[in-house]
């Protein structure tokens, strides 16, 4: 018995397309009703280059936290631009090289910030930047790691997380800070974390460093994480958190 064969999913393909502009073409037919198509709209001329250095002072914020902003030099006739999702919140006229926002309280939101210098009809994009505004880094993580915990004075130290904040890294892990795997943070015989000791690799390793790193890195919203490894153990002997 001969099976009869049914329409190819190729045809039923056309079939739906062919169905579908005549559809369009009818509803555009349809009367004065239908949305008009606004024809020879010129979007205003943009030009990128980044000049001026416009940096935040945080790599998060929480829903009512003050953001604060600084560029290097001010020009004239440039206003900042705070938006959502091409939705112009605010437009305000550049008047300090250092000024204050305060974004939506909403939680889980990135905005953009941008410095328009309008001239001759053209508008120029001096600097951009953008804010997260979310209670939990953990939503939108932007990760990095810390490798050199040797002595360093604050200056060095804020400089490497002021680079690190300006790449809107909201979480740090710390490698290799540890002396062993069994006993990250050696301990004097009062039970005090020693001064000084030396890593996996023998290079010296400052208490001072890695908790600056991290009492700096909070200043600026971003979460320490602690990286060692499960189960590990270096040369483990009795008395050294082990037992034969």
């Amino acid at each position: 018995m001969e099976r009869t064969k049914g329409p190819g999913l190729g045809n039923l393909v056309i079939k739906a397309l062919v169905l579908l502009l005549l559809l369009l073409g009818s509803a555009s037919c349809s009367g004065d009703d239908s949305p008009q198509i606004e024809k020879n709209v010129e979007s205003p001329k943009m030009d990128y280059r980044e000049e001026l250095g416009l940096i935040k002072d945080k790599a998060r914020y929480g829903p009512g936290e003050t953001v604060r902003f600084q560029v290097d030099q001010i020009r004239p006739n440039t206003v900042v631009r705070y938006s959502f999702l091409g939705e112009i919140l605010l437009e305000e006229p550049l008047g300090a090289a250092q000024w204050s926002w305060q974004p939506p309280a909403t939680d889980f939101r990135g905005y953009m910030v941008e410095l328009l210098e309008n001239k001759e009809g053209t508008q120029k994009v001096l600097g951009t930047v953008a804010v997260d505004v979310s209670s939990d880094w953990t939503k939108f993580p932007r990760y990095g790691f810390l490798s050199n915990f040797g002595p360093m004075d604050p200056d060095q130290r804020a400089a490497v997380l002021q680079g690190l904040k300006d790449f809107h890294i909201n979480g740090i892990q710390y490698y290799d800070w540890h002396a062993k795997h069994h006993v990250p943070l050696p301990l004097d015989g009062m039970g005090e974390p020693l001064p000084q000791w030396r890593d996996l690799f023998n290079r010296e390793v400052s208490l001072e460093t890695v908790r600056g790193y991290i009492d700096q890195g909070h200043g600026l919203n971003m979460a320490s994480m602690f990286y060692n490894l499960l189960f590990g153990a270096l040369d483990p002997m009795a008395g050294d958190g082990f037992s034969q």
